[in-house]
């Protein structure tokens, strides 16, 4: 095989598998990519679906060069209510139906990368999602699932990895739980210190005195 099949085989037929996700168009949603001075980079499309449990998130970056930026708010869109239509917009957090919860956590896999990465569900509602993009970059998020927290172990996970992806969310997350069950050694305790004491010098002997003789 050549790397140009190998690379349809990678990327390309996973998502032929879920065709429903780039066909239906009830919850399709395109997206802003704002830059960090406030700008919208023209040159990278981003759209996001939700079909039944399934998600996706799809950013593509046309243009040679770097850029970041975040998607978060959805570009205006016509709803129809009754005979009438009206202009709303939405954010990426609504946008996948993702739940409003300071303990609710997603877990996605970038099929480019191949990683998981862990995301807080309130934070994307707030803030969306970050993305730094080289020439011609795409992402492909898919897999989407929703955890709970009930250990209290997500966040402590979520700022170990620093947004890092792993290759598999569970398995980091089973380390974390043996390393709270692994047992604590106490310290040893200091041993003391002894201090040197310096030999006594022996008392020195006054010389005997000479007697003088009797004359």
């Amino acid at each position: 095989k050549g790397w140009f099949v190998e690379r349809h085989e990678r990327e390309i037929f996973p998502l032929l598998h879920r065709r429903h996700l780039f066909a239906e168009v009830r919850d399709f949603r395109f997206f802003d990519f704002t830059t960090p001075d406030g700008g919208v980079a023209e040159d990278v499309f981003a759209f996001a679906n939700w079909v039944g449990q399934d998600r996706a998130v799809v950013v593509v970056h046309s243009r040679f060069g770097d850029v970041r930026g975040t998607i978060r708010d959805a570009v205006p869109f016509s709803v129809r209510e009754g005979d009438q239509r009206r202009v709303a917009t939405d954010t990426l957090g609504r946008a996948l139906g993702l739940p409003r919860d300071g303990d609710a956590w997603i877990v996605y896999r970038d099929m480019v990368g191949g990683l998981e990465h862990l995301r807080s569900c309130l934070a994307i509602h707030e803030r969306g999602l970050e993305f730094d993009l080289h020439a011609y970059d795409r992402r492909v998020l898919l897999d989407w699932r929703i955890l709970h927290d009930g250990e209290g172990l997500l966040p402590r996970l979520a700022e170990r990895l620093g947004g890092r992806g792993v290759r598999s969310v569970d398995a980091a997350l089973d380390a974390l739980r043996a390393e709270n069950a692994a047992p604590v050694e106490a310290p040893a305790p200091p041993t003391p210190q002894v201090k040197a004491r310096r030999p006594s010098r022996a008392p020195s002997k006054a010389p005997p005195r000479r007697r003088r003789p009797i004359r």
